[in-house]
């Protein structure tokens, strides 16, 4: 399962096989008390590479959209390749207006895509790699 922590402000993405366990570990945590709300994403067919790699766009797409400042520590970076990705990859776009139809992102992916947006992000990104002190 994925979920989605928020405020209105700030948000964290996050994906767990053991969510309740999951939950009680957010909400014992100091960094994760900000949030009041949790959207939950399930579906019966993903798995642990589904989970991954949509929590990693999510992190990604939710970045360059600006509507919340992202408080996950990785940059969501993980670009695998797994059984059916490219049907999983065309899901994901459904997902995505699901969340804009819930207001939760302002952006559409075409949008994110092709704009300097996501330029300015992928830039961030690089340059958080290369002068990472322990690089």
């Amino acid at each position: 399962m994925l979920y989605i922590l928020e405020n209105g402000k700030q948000a964290y993405i996050g994906q767990s096989n053991h969510v309740i366990n999951r939950m009680s570990q957010h909400y014992h945590s100091i960094d994760k008390r900000i949030f009041d709300k949790v959207h939950f994403i399930y579906s019966p067919k993903f798995n642990q590479s589904v989970t991954f790699d949509y929590e990693s766009k999510l992190i990604q797409y939710l970045v360059a959209d600006e509507l919340y400042e992202i408080r996950n520590k990785n940059a969501g970076m993980a670009d695998k390749e797994y059984y059916r990705k490219k049907e999983y990859d065309e899901k994901f776009h459904v997902l995505w207006r699901s969340l804009q139809k819930s207001k939760l992102v302002k952006h559409s992916l075409e949008e994110l895509e092709n704009s300097d947006l996501k330029i300015v992000t992928d830039f961030k990104k690089f340059n958080q790699i290369m002068y990472r002190k322990d690089f």
